[in-house]
């Protein structure tokens, strides 16, 4: 629920209105490529730490594939990929660039938002 709360909360004064709900959903499916990825970003950033580890990739790359065929070697690779500073975490900016910049990654790490049951559809 606390997740649910960071994601939606956008002005972060702790409440989530009815405008802020219907906001997050519309940047999450009819956004900017950009706005779609920080969206996408910050339902994976699961401890809140403003960094993807590779655990929260694993956890993303079993959501985005349609067969649980994804290994740790996978997400291991995303990590190589979208790390720029080579920190060994992914920040919200280098996950952005990385897949906003990519039609094919940003479409298919879209598609979480269905399975995650969060809007009850499927994309």
């Amino acid at each position: 629920m606390r997740r649910l709360y960071r994601l939606f909360d956008l002005d972060g004064n702790k409440r989530v209105t009815i405008r802020e709900v219907f906001g997050g959903f519309q940047q999450a499916t009819r956004g900017t490529a950009k706005e779609r990825a920080r969206f996408l970003f910050r339902l994976f950033d699961s401890d809140g730490s403003g960094d993807l580890d590779q655990q929260e990739l694993y956890r993303m790359l079993l959501f985005a594939q349609s067969k649980h065929d994804v290994d740790r070697y996978e997400a291991a690779r995303l990590l190589s990929v979208l790390d720029k500073d080579k920190s060994g975490d992914v920040d919200e900016e280098e996950f952005v660039e990385g897949v906003a910049g990519d039609d094919d990654a940003l479409a298919a790490l879209s598609r979480v938002l269905g399975r995650t049951g969060i809007f009850g559809l499927a994309m």
